[in-house]
């Protein structure tokens, strides 16, 4: 199964009930790309101005992002914003 912002919040939420499920859906916390770093797996993740960390993979046909791939194409990304599903959730500031 992927994880998305719906099935990440029942998983971890499971005892909450519909009306706190609404009360998330709806929310998007746009933060904004202060860098990048590779992960163990040679991933890159983008680090936002939170201290979360999102994947940003490019993995033709299902996720098509070729700026990943070149320092200069990650470069131009940089505030641009991404919404937070972390932020959403209330989650600790990652540690990379």
């Amino acid at each position: 199964m992927r994880l998305n912002r719906h099935n990440y919040f029942f998983k971890k939420h499971a005892t909450l009930n519909q009306s706190s499920f609404n009360y998330f859906k709806d929310t998007n916390m746009k933060r904004k790309i202060k860098g990048f770093h590779l992960d163990e797996e040679n991933d890159w993740v983008a680090e936002l101005e939170c201290h979360h960390g999102q994947h940003v993979r490019h993995q033709p046909p299902f996720i098509n992002r070729p700026w990943v791939i070149s320092k200069s194409g990650r470069n131009s990304k940089l505030d641009h914003e991404l919404n937070c599903l972390k932020c959403d959730l209330g989650e600790p500031k990652d540690d990379w």
